[in-house]
């Protein structure tokens, strides 16, 4: 808790986000900062005072809350005014890091934060310097990857960045990212990931795009049912106790739950059900993919598993839906265009009613994450 407490009549204080400060006449006094904790991260320094919060007068209360939702919100940014012992006043922006001294980073900079949505900070204190994530942008590569804010950056795959010119040679340079983090809780992890799913090059661009054009398509198509049908567009479920998978659409039905995995293609896709990748053939052009069917098994089971988790029984039905080109393979479970979805949709019999829809759908938005990391 922000804020002090009496002691057998002595003063104590507690550390919140390694900030230790208590009661002013004018606001709030800092009394320590504990290194590379948020408070250090975010520019706090010992025997600092702070005046104002978001223009309005600093309590201890309102200090706690502001950088509460700063952590919970990624993207807010959070103004204090502050007064120094000789009383000047200053004012700052937190997330607050030190300048990039090169263009190099500084380009590099403005690259990510298009591409994946993150910023990076440098805090030099001294002998203390650290990298950390100081910025993300709501429902970016960044986010749903688990990067969040104030996340200390350990090294690149091993390699310590010293500085920031160092993180984003690394970043740039390597095919497969694992960027070592320690979050706000002390946990550490390694995230991984492949360099163009979080900085993605021109082709891979290219396939989001038509990636999301095909997604579009299929709500479309399902938007045309009538009746008690709740889609969910694009929902991270719990795949593990820290790891989660993004589903393209799950639609909630009186039919059951379908779970469906959108994929859109051009040419002829040819494969089996055992086989890790299917070959894609486009004129003379020869290109594998990962096989959809293995992919929409794992979001099976995650739906299958929050839905178990409530004790709930219905129909979990997967299908692979394909838009554009057209598919030979042989597989257990359904692989069909874009223009049968609807009556297979239909062909399956009703077991669930309009109370328990709507029911099924709340629970299962309820379970959604805002990562592949589970946080």
């Amino acid at each position: 808790m922000v804020g002090q407490a009496a002691v057998s009549k002595r003063k104590s204080y507690s550390y919140v986000y390694g900030l230790r400060c208590s009661k002013s006449y004018d606001g709030v006094r800092v009394l320590d900062v504990v290194p590379g904790s948020v408070a250090h991260l975010m520019g706090m320094r010992k025997g600092w005072f702070i005046v104002a919060i978001n223009d309005k007068p600093a309590r201890l209360g309102k200090l706690k809350q502001a950088i509460s939702q700063l952590l919970r919100d990624q993207d807010v940014q959070l103004r204090l005014t502050l007064k120094n012992r000789k009383g000047r006043l200053k004012r700052i922006v937190l997330p607050l890091s030190e300048p990039f001294s090169t263009r190099y980073a500084r380009e590099k900079q403005e690259k990510i934060w298009d591409l994946a949505g993150f910023m990076i900070g440098f805090c030099v204190d001294g002998n203390y310097s650290v990298l950390f994530v100081a910025r993300v942008r709501p429902g970016s590569r960044a986010e749903k990857s688990g990067l969040r804010l104030f996340d200390r950056i350990l090294a690149i795959n091993d390699v310590v960045p010293y500085t920031p010119e160092r993180f984003f040679q690394l970043i740039f340079e390597a095919e497969i990212i694992g960027i070592r983090i320690k979050n706000n809780f002390g946990d550490m992890y390694v995230l991984r990931a492949e360099r163009t799913m979080l900085l993605p090059d021109e082709e891979q661009m290219f396939l989001n795009d038509a990636a999301m054009e095909g997604e579009n398509i299929v709500s479309e198509v399902l938007s045309r049912l009538n009746g008690d049908y709740y889609e969910l567009r694009g929902i991270i479920l719990p795949l593990s106790r820290n790891q989660g998978t993004e589903i393209d659409h799950v639609l909630v039905g009186p039919e059951g739950v379908f779970v469906v995995e959108t994929k859109r293609l051009a040419g002829c896709v040819v494969g089996k059900d055992e086989e890790k990748y299917w070959v894609q053939y486009v004129g003379r052009t020869r290109k594998e993919i990962f096989n959809p069917v293995w992919q929409n098994r794992y979001h099976e089971r995650a739906v299958k598993g929050v839905l178990g988790s409530y004790g709930i029984e219905v129909p979990v039905l997967p299908v692979v839906v394909v838009v554009g080109g057209t598919v030979r393979v042989n597989s257990d479970m359904p692989v069909i265009a874009d223009k049968d979805l609807l009556d297979f949709v239909r062909k399956h019999p009703r077991m669930v009613n309009e109370q328990e829809c709507r029911r099924i759908a709340k629970i299962l938005e309820s379970e959604r994450l805002s990562s592949f990391y589970g946080w």
